[in-house]
């Protein structure tokens, strides 16, 4: 049984099916998607409040952002849970000595989203500043995946009546997708894949390498590095390795699209599942769903579904911002070192590319261990070493050539074949 409820008013009989639910992590609030029979009395109005139960159970609460009236008498509705107004909203904030429950817990009662049950993280952070350049959601992202560093604990955020929040653990029961199975399609992807970890401590200098060469020269290679406060370089490699065994994978991943009555589990973004297919030997195997797609009619639900081997959130990492100063307006690349307009135009552009910068500016003694330039602008401030797949790097150094804001571009060149430079003026 469905009931659909818009502004107070129950819609259920106006309902020309299907509904549509969107559940993608990467993106952030479900989204609903209705049209409905323009009956008498029927009133839909931006801001309206949307309730959906299937046999008595809430599946969506969420709120109108759009509707519009169609040339065949119909009223099409889309309507999105919370988490929406957490991707609208942009602020400054400074948080001082607060673990990640109470900063998340501060958000969700500053910006009016209703909190349901967030984890105590038991960890404190002495100081997390943000300056305006990520809305509410990847701040929250960015809180728990430095909370993940810090705890090895995978966490998860979704909103079911309430913002939740809680640590990935196994599942104690397994539900098992057969009977009902239309379609299934197997692949594998090593577009997230890295087999190259260099972890710094650039406060210590220490800096570590843990590689795969094995990896390396089946796939190419493909390096990350982070940040990570270790005291000696043993500790650091060992953070290292482990950073390996994680990223250095091949991503398998499934799709498959299920038909299946109302009375079944409704699943969500992170949940496991079992996918029993007798056509394909290799897909019959667990895993998480990445993204998920329903189609709700009468009496039967169409469920779409992406699903991978890992369950993660995505990963958006804390950098602390830099202070602000005057800048003369009019040039090319007016502010100076990592404060002008090349070196933000270098960091939007990894952000948006999924590429990591892997070395900024550098003492004269690391410069000199590296075997950089004794006039390298690495000394100045002024360049970027990026890194990352190769096809992506091809793109990147393009786009550097292109705009005009660099003085230097230096890729697939002696010393730069696993990373482009870019300096500037």
């Amino acid at each position: 049984m469905i009931q659909l409820k818009i502004g107070g008013q129950d819609v259920t009989e106006a309902i020309v099916p299907p509904i549509a639910l969107e559940d993608d992590v990467t993106t952030g609030p479900v989204s609903m998607n209705v049209t409905l029979a323009r009956v008498a009395n029927l009133s839909v109005e931006s801001g309206n409040i949307v309730t959906l139960y299937i046999n008595q159970k809430l599946w969506f609460l969420g709120f109108v952002f759009e509707w519009k009236n169609t040339s065949d008498s119909k009223k099409e509705v889309t309507a999105y849970d919370p988490i929406k107004y957490f991707l609208k909203d942009k602020d400054d904030f400074a948080f001082v000595k607060k673990t990640p429950t109470q900063v998340i817990q501060f958000l969700c009662n500053k910006y009016g989203v209703k909190i349901g049950n967030i984890v105590n993280i038991p960890i404190v952070f002495p100081t997390l500043y943000f300056r305006g350049d990520k809305n509410l959601y990847e701040v929250i992202i960015t809180v728990l995946t430095e909370a993940k560093k810090k705890t090895g604990q995978k966490y998860w955020v979704r909103f079911d009546n309430g913002l939740q929040v809680f640590e990935k653990v196994p599942p104690q029961k397994v539900i098992v997708l057969g009977s009902g199975l239309e379609s299934s399609e197997y692949g594998e992807s090593i577009e997230e894949m890295y087999n190259r970890v260099r972890i710094v401590n650039r406060e210590n200098n220490i800096s570590v390498v843990a590689e795969d060469k094995t990896s390396q020269a089946k796939y190419g290679m493909m390096t990350t590095l982070e940040e990570y406060g270790a005291k000696t370089k043993a500790e650091a490699l060992a953070y290292a390795k482990k950073k390996l065994a994680e990223m250095n994978k091949v991503a398998k991943t499934m799709s498959i699209t299920h038909v299946h009555g109302l009375g079944e589990q409704r699943f969500w973004c992170g949940d496991y599942v079992y996918v029993a297919d007798p056509t394909v030997t290799i897909a019959a195997n667990g895993y998480y769903f990445k993204k998920v797609s329903y189609e709700i009619h009468r009496n039967y639900v169409r469920l779409s579904g992406e699903l991978s081997f890992t369950d993660d959130l995505p990963i958006i990492e804390y950098e602390a911002p830099e202070e602000k100063k005057s800048s003369n307006s009019g040039g090319k690349n007016s502010g100076k070192g990592y404060n002008s307009k090349a070196a933000k135009a270098v960091r939007e552009k990894v952000k948006e590319m999924g590429l990591t910068i892997t070395s900024s500016r550098r003492s004269a003694k690391k410069n000199a261990e590296v075997g950089g330039s004794k006039t390298s602008y690495h000394l100045k401030g002024q360049a970027y070493d990026v890194a990352g797949p190769k096809a992506k790097l091809d793109q990147f150094a393009a786009w550097a050539r292109n705009s005009g804001l660099f003085r230097k571009v230096l890729w697939q060149v002696k010393g730069h074949y696993d990373h482009v430079h870019v300096d500037w003026d």
